[in-house]
């Protein structure tokens, strides 16, 4: 039996089995389709494909097992069978600096100025009609 200590994500592959994602401790599980644990990949770590503190989890088409870390963290793709096929890291330079140049992002996406921070926008709330 595997006990989940604390379940970051879950998913189905494509042939009915289940995995789940623990965060405590790290490790990503697939289960049969009655439930058994077949085996467990992945660690806590701050090397290459380990995670720090996974926060998402999700299960892509074509049965790829993402996780990603916490705080601008990096996100690794696996196979079921615990094959490593995707590594993605956050440029943190590249987005502070960014956000320090006031106006748009390279894609257009409009940025706050230094200092000020934006939560939601566009937020409909009952009895008022939504911005914009």
């Amino acid at each position: 039996m595997a006990l989940i200590g604390q379940l970051v994500g879950v998913g189905r592959l494509g042939d009915g089995r289940i995995v789940t994602m623990d965060g405590d401790p790290v490790q990503i599980r697939v289960h049969g389709r009655s439930g058994e644990l077949e085996y467990s990949f992945s660690r806590q770590g701050q090397g290459p494909f380990e995670f720090r503190a996974p926060v998402h989890f999700a299960v892509l088409p074509g049965d790829t097992l993402v996780g990603w870390d916490a705080m601008f963290g990096s996100a690794y793709g696996f196979l079921p069978d615990g094959s490593k096929v995707l590594e993605r890291h956050t440029d943190l330079g590249r987005m502070h600096e960014a956000v320090r140049r006031y106006g748009t992002a390279e894609d257009g996406t409009p940025l706050p100025r230094a200092g000020h921070y934006l939560v939601k926008v566009g937020v409909e709330r009952s009895g008022a009609p939504a911005p914009g």
